[in-house]
């Protein structure tokens, strides 16, 4: 049988049943885009979240076109954790006071 794979990974990881006794989901995308919310696991933990009203937080490298398109597959917010644009090397070796930084502003 063909399924779409996001929905396989999901369905067997059981994030439906997580979700159900959420407060709060927490994802992370490299690369936040217009192409994130179609089909990729963004699209599939935003649709299951959204149907138990569960608040969903993107935690993003970078913000690209058409991000936006994610508040309405029912995702609450993107955080950048990149926020001065560094390119990769940078933002390796500034990795860890990059997510202390956004996981504040998160909390």
């Amino acid at each position: 049988e063909l399924v779409p794979g996001v929905d396989l990974i999901l369905n067997e990881t059981k994030l439906a049943d997580v979700v159900r006794d959420a407060d709060l989901v927490i994802t992370g995308e490299g690369c936040i885009d217009g192409q994130s919310c179609h089909g990729k696991v963004l699209s599939g933990i935003a649709k299951r979240t959204k149907a138990k009203n569960v608040p969903l937080i993107v935690l993003a490298g970078c913000i690209g076109e058409g991000a936006e398109e994610a508040y309405a597959l029912g995702v609450s917010k993107i955080y950048c954790i990149n926020e001065d644009s560094s390119d990769f090397a940078v933002c390796c070796a500034h990795a860890r006071e990059n997510y202390r930084n956004t996981l504040r502003k998160v909390l």
